[in-house]
């Protein structure tokens, strides 16, 4: 942990909850393109593949899906996540 100097003097002070900020997904060219997992989560809903915030499970950075289905349906979905979410046009 970092501790200010003894004499350190600021402007103001910031006070920020983090329990208030959602993890967010970067996306490519521009700090603006961030967005939430939930809104990440929604995009996916609206094109049939659902999926869930996996912080539960495997930590802060994770989401979870259910695989358990045919090759076919797992590739389709990662194509409608691909095109429809990740690098909407």
């Amino acid at each position: 942990i970092y501790e200010a100097d003894e004499d350190a003097q600021y402007d103001e002070v910031v006070t920020i909850d983090l329990s208030e900020v959602r993890p967010t997904v970067a996306f490519p060219h521009l700090p603006g393109n961030a967005k939430t997992i939930d809104e990440v989560e929604k995009a996916a809903w609206d094109v049939g593949v659902a999926f869930q915030d996996g912080r539960m499970f495997h930590g802060p950075c994770h989401v979870r899906m259910n695989l358990a289905l045919p090759l076919s349906r797992v590739k389709e979905a990662f194509r409608r996540l691909d095109e429809y979410v990740f690098n909407r046009k």
